[in-house]
């Protein structure tokens, strides 16, 4: 079900925008499509390889081994489906797991986890985290806490995200309190974590160049509350500058409704979560303290980490898995309603965001004039939940081109959490 709710999403998307057009992944096609020609012996003017471990390489991997046997477009659209078989079968794995309710549970975790926002912002290190984190869970307990199992999740989770990784250490942590196996966590993650203290020493100049975004507390309230309705499926996906609320003002406002009523439903199954702590301490504690940490975490985070805009996000989304797992079981009946409600948003949120692709045509005959930003490079308001379509066309065009002639990659690295540096880092 979950496989066939997420191609019936994004397909039509790919039909009609005839590539892979989430907004940061033509910048990682172009990343792919570099680290591939230098790997089959080209030269590759103003880049090079980091020299150290980057936890952001698994997607970027790949994506870059998918080059390495066909053209960067095809291989972008392979990882597309690859990175949706995966995260249904990461569902249906940790559904089980848990004996969450097949319907609600996968509509849950496929619409908030697998296409959820960070899918339509080409987040691939984070979202493949986030899948990866719910395979760690549906795994058999005795592994996971085993120190090879700690050892092997540990890697696997560094090499996806940094965040991914952060949020995984509390998790193991969780989990091995719960089986009395912190020892054995602890020998399991330290490689990892020597690894990422390598990256942290190497990087800093670079993690220092973006700083803490600092704000103030109703404008960092107000941006936790908006990222909490993210978790909602509706996308507005712009072209250009136009989007849904200048093309289709109906379908924008019924898409904003939507997230936002999921973000209600989110809360009031928080909610319920307070209320039936005592019987969750008893069942699963370390689910009960995992869930508390990671969204205490969120609310704190700041807006801006480094080059990691946002970073309170990926954590929420890790949270919603926790929130789902503890309230979408079969045993809990008090949640039912609240779930089948939850899930009907998401599916209502989805469908308008497949209206939202297949008029993508009628966005891009719009040029839309916006009010600038003092002190922005962009020139304009964001729109709520926008992805912007083409926002990486030029990177992917570059790739694509760069292959058909042979004059390979002519842009420098695109993102500060490549594996790819420009000449001269190390």
């Amino acid at each position: 079900m979950s496989l066939t709710l997420s191609l019936a999403l994004v397909v039509p998307f790919l039909v009609v925008a005839g590539w892979p057009a989430f907004q940061d992944f033509g910048g990682w096609m172009y990343e792919a499509f570099a680290a591939s020609w230098i790997l089959t012996g080209h030269a590759a003017e103003g880049m090079s390889f980091a020299t150290y471990p980057v936890p952001y390489a698994l997607g970027q991997a790949v994506l870059t081994g998918l080059n390495l046997v066909m053209g960067p477009m095809s291989a972008g659209f392979v990882y597309v489906m690859l990175y949706l078989a995966l995260g249904a079968a990461a569902v249906d794995i940790l559904v089980r797991k848990y004996d969450v309710r097949p319907l609600a549970g996968g509509v849950f975790f496929t619409l908030t986890i697998v296409v959820g926002s960070g899918f339509w912002n080409g987040y691939i290190g984070s979202q493949l985290g986030l899948v990866l984190l719910m395979f760690v869970l549906g795994l058999p307990r005795a592994w996971i806490v085993s120190p090879v199992g700690v050892l092997v999740c540990s890697l696997l989770m560094f090499a996806s995200h940094g965040i991914a990784y952060a949020v995984y250490c509390v998790v193991g942590l969780g989990l091995a309190w719960r089986a009395k196996r912190v020892l054995a966590y602890a020998m399991g993650i330290l490689p990892s974590i020597g690894l990422a203290v390598w990256y942290s020493l190497a990087s800093f100049k670079q993690a220092e160049s973006g700083g803490v975004s600092r704000s103030g507390l109703l404008s960092h309230l107000f941006y936790k509350g908006y990222t909490a309705t993210k978790l909602g499926a509706y996308g507005n996906l712009q072209v250009g500058t136009a989007g849904d609320g200048d093309a289709m003002p109906v379908l924008y406002w019924l898409g904003v409704a939507a997230n936002f009523s999921l973000a209600l439903l989110l809360v009031l199954l928080v909610g319920s979560i307070v209320r039936n702590r005592k019987k969750i301490w008893t069942d699963q504690p370390a689910e009960l303290i995992i869930t508390g940490s990671l969204i205490l975490v969120y609310l704190l985070l700041p807006l801006q980490v480094g080059v990691l805009v946002n970073p309170g996000e990926r954590v929420l989304s890790a949270a919603t898995v926790f929130i789902g797992v503890l309230t979408m079981g079969r045993t809990n009946g008090d949640t039912r309603r609240l779930s089948a409600l939850a899930a009907g948003a998401l599916v209502a949120g989805a469908g308008l965001t497949l209206v939202s692709a297949l008029t993508m045509g009628i966005k891009q005959g719009l040029q839309i004039d916006r009010p600038t930003i003092p002190g922005r490079d962009d020139s304009r308001i964001a729109i709520l939940y926008g992805h912007r379509t083409d926002a990486d066309a030029e990177s992917a065009t570059n790739a694509t081109s760069g292959a058909a002639t042979g004059a390979g990659p002519q842009l420098p690295p695109r993102w500060g959490t490549s594996f790819l540096l420009p000449t001269g880092g190390q």
